[in-house]
């Protein structure tokens, strides 16, 4: 072969990607993520079984999750270096800083999701190479209009693969409220089969904060949680019980752990202005650990195609589809971690209660069963045309 160039070789160092036990320091705290005894030696084991599926070099790489919430500190050091401004903008204030130093409730989601891995600070996100954006919807005064929610949640829809959302509307349930006008617009336009826009016709991923109303909340007034398009999530407690501000709900899909009170237990994240946060909670804190665990099945799936050459093969794209991962869940969330009482054996064969729906969410069969699954078919609607007739009353 002829000499094509020339040019001076030397040696750089290269690192194989395997496995860092993470060194930050709150990481030892955070027993959702790998619980050793941290809230009792009875309850060992009771995490989301996120390390299996780290120790297989899945972190969410190449996926992008939106916080919509009240803000984003993308300063923030284990933010900022997942941090995709194209996937963030502020709709309260109709610019593009989604910073806003007065509240963390946003910023804390965000370090749920994707908190930087080995940097030294705070914790550890469970999809910690994921791409994190920030969508602020939500002002001090906490209202919204229905072209601002239609607008957060298609934003980027080529590029946002997940939008969590630890909002919605009053806990109290005496007022049926959910997505207006426009809102059911955005939500059906970037999942419906007949109208594919969401990922490029796979659907955009909503994981949606079931609420902290307890006994006082029902889902059946919240059109948010209910959404046959959202991934409701409800919050289980170390001990296997529902939490105490938990709601139960038909439309509950999985749950996700975090501690009925407000003390040394509680989920370690991260808070607006560039400090960690030690007390996180309520089902606030439940969703964004099921949209990180989403996360890191989408690059299970992507990755093992493209590992295996199997992209020119497939007539479809190699990525889940919404339904696909609202049927994932189901299929590999663990009811044996719950200590329900209402819980029945559905159609499928799968065990479902209103209290967990198909139990807590197991990063671990999420990622290795995301590795081979068939694409579910698209959604079927059948639209039945009703006939009212009048019948007169026998004497």
């Amino acid at each position: 072969m002829p000499v094509q160039f020339a040019k001076q070789q030397y040696y750089e160092k290269r690192i194989t990607k395997s496995y860092i036990i993470p060194q930050d320091p709150l990481f030892t705290e955070q027993w959702n993520l790998l619980n050793t005894g941290q809230v009792g030696s009875e309850y060992d084991g009771h995490n989301l079984n996120i390390e299996p599926a780290w120790l297989q070099g899945i972190t969410g790489c190449n996926v992008t999750v939106s916080i919509v919430d009240d803000g984003l500190d993308y300063r923030h050091l284990d933010i900022w270096p997942n941090f995709a401004p194209s996937a963030t903008y502020d709709y309260a204030d109709d610019d593009f800083d989604p910073l806003f130093y007065r509240v963390s409730h946003g910023t804390s989601c965000g370090g749920v999701v994707g908190g930087a891995h080995n940097n030294l600070f705070c914790g550890t996100g469970i999809a910690y190479e994921s791409n994190i954006g920030g969508l602020r919807l939500l002002p001090l005064s906490g209202e919204a209009m229905d072209m601002q929610e239609a607008n957060a949640l298609s934003h980027a829809m080529d590029i946002v693969d997940i939008y969590s959302s630890s909002w919605g509307r009053s806990d109290k349930g005496t007022v049926v409220e959910g997505p207006r006008t426009m809102g059911q617009i955005a939500l059906k336009m970037e999942q419906a089969d007949y109208f594919p826009q969401g990922r490029n016709g796979k659907g955009s991923i909503y994981v949606w904060a079931n609420g902290n109303g307890g006994f006082l909340d029902t889902c059946a007034t919240d059109g948010f949680a209910s959404s046959i398009y959202t991934i409701s999530v409800g919050a289980i407690s170390a001990t296997g019980l529902p939490s105490f501000f938990d709601v139960e709900c038909p439309a509950k899909l999985v749950t996700a752990y975090v501690t009925d009170q407000e003390d040394d237990v509680d989920i370690r994240t991260t808070v607006t202005g560039g400090k960690c946060r030690a007390a996180f909670g309520g089902t606030s804190a439940a969703t964004p650990m099921v949209s990180g665990s989403i996360a890191l099945a989408l690059e299970a799936k992507y990755s093992f195609v493209v590992k295996h050459g199997l992209l020119p093969q497939l007539s479809t794209s190699p990525s889940l589809t919404w339904r696909d991962v609202q049927y994932l869940i189901a299929y590999t969330a663990n009811p044996q971690l719950t200590n329900g009482t209402d819980t029945d054996i559905n159609g499928a064969g799968l065990a479902v209660s209103h209290q967990y729906g198909f139990g807590v969410m197991d990063a671990e069969a999420m990622v290795t069963r995301a590795r081979h699954w068939i694409h579910v078919p698209p959604q079927m609607q059948d639209n039945v045309n009703t006939v009212s007739q009048s019948v007169a009353n026998p004497d």
